[in-house]
């Protein structure tokens, strides 16, 4: 009888923990769909892609999917489709991809694949400088490829000891590929000057070759005159750069031309109302616009260049005559101009000169400002009439 009651009571304990016994859960289901294992990304923004997870969990819900690269969550899905677009900032170099699926019972279960995140090196090179003056010079980059990343800034960069970095003094040129020039103001005079040409992207900064230069040590190399076989009036000039200019505004008597009506002084030239190739003395040309220019960038660019191209003091010049010092030997005077369609009149005189041009631009020159405006002549400016400077040819 005792038997009996034992294999009863053994019974009822073996029906009790089967009773007691928790139904066993199944952790998720999971699978990185995109990107394969070992694919091959580039790096930088507009070069993501899209991180695709399949994940299900059978006896129950996914509560979260975690995409983590390195070990660092760059994002949690909490529903269906668990999808990410992922734009690939971290270094070059290989990488783990994982995602972790979570569901409601609070299992989990993980994946891994290897991708290679990839960048292309910018390529950038130095050209020599296309132009050198005293205290401005233009320098010219080429940039042949962007890059991945690609770049946000390129550029020059200088100094006078060598091997120079973007921590020295730099011109940024923000653009896109192929060759830019970039001007460098503020040179000290007879100096040399190291150079390198830039490309930053978010990687860093890569350089491209060196090239140097030597600013000029004086403003004009040489002096003298020059007649007119026309009327045979002598006239000064002076060389500066490689440009050889007439120093005294000219006074050939050709039809139409005056001098100011108010005053009697011939050192200010006669006025002139075209740029007529009859005009200059044999030999010599009135001057294009991008003569001009050459002149104001040797002399330190159109901010300064007025001071070293104007006649000093207040002989003819108003007071102030900001900056003047003539350094050039040019002797810009502040002729004015005239204007003729209501009668004659004359204009600025002692407070301006405006020089004639063959094309775009005419030169202003200011008492009160050591900077040379450039004036585009438009309607209505048939009426003025002009001084005038010759340059060799």
């Amino acid at each position: 009888m005792r038997n009996n009651r034992n294999i009863f009571y053994l019974f009822g304990l073996i029906v009790l923990l089967f009773a007691c016994k928790k139904e066993t859960r199944k952790a998720p289901l999971l699978e990185i769909v995109s990107p394969a294992n070992n694919a091959e990304i580039f790096q930088g923004p507009g070069y993501g892609f899209t991180i695709e997870v399949n994940a299900n969990d059978p006896d129950g819900l996914i509560k979260t999917v975690d995409l983590k690269i390195d070990n660092n969550l760059i994002c949690e899905l909490k529903s269906a489709p668990y999808t990410y677009n992922w734009e690939s900032l971290v270094a070059a170099g290989k990488h783990t991809l994982t995602a972790i699926a979570t569901d409601n019972d609070g299992l989990s279960t993980s994946a891994s694949i290897t991708i290679t995140v990839k960048s292309i090196t910018p390529s950038v090179s130095t050209l020599p400088a296309s132009f050198v003056g005293t205290t401005y010079a233009i320098c010219e980059s080429n940039l042949a490829s962007m890059g991945i990343p690609r770049v946000s800034s390129r550029g020059i960069c200088w100094n006078k000891t060598g091997s120079p970095t973007i921590a020295d003094s730099i011109s940024i040129v923000k653009t896109d590929t192929g060759t830019f020039a970039s001007p460098l103001s503020g040179l000290q005079m007879g100096t040399t000057y190291y150079v390198k040409a830039f490309a930053q992207n978010s990687n860093g900064v890569v350089y491209g070759n060196q090239v140097s230069f030597t600013t000029a040590a004086a403003y004009s190399s040489d002096t003298g005159t020059v007649v007119d076989p026309r009327d045979q009036q002598r006239y000064k000039w002076v060389k500066i750069g490689k440009q050889v200019w007439m120093a005294e505004n000219l006074r050939y008597n050709d039809p139409g031309s005056m001098y100011y009506p108010t005053i009697n002084d011939t050192s200010y030239g006669r006025f002139y109302g075209n740029a007529s190739t009859s005009l200059a003395i044999p030999g010599w040309h009135i001057p294009s616009g991008n003569e001009w220019q050459e002149l104001f960038n040797f002399v330190g660019g159109n901010d300064v260049a007025g001071g070293f191209l104007k006649e000093a003091g207040n002989v003819h010049w108003i007071s102030p005559n900001m900056g003047a010092s003539n350094l050039a030997n040019f002797n810009v005077l502040p002729a004015g101009d005239i204007f003729t369609r209501f009668g004659t009149s004359g204009e600025g005189l002692g407070t301006t000169a405006r020089i004639m041009s063959t094309d775009s631009f005419f030169p202003i020159f200011n008492n009160n400002s050591n900077a040379v405006t450039l004036w585009f002549p438009g309607p209505g400016s048939g009426w003025y009439l002009y001084s005038v400077r010759c340059i060799k040819n």
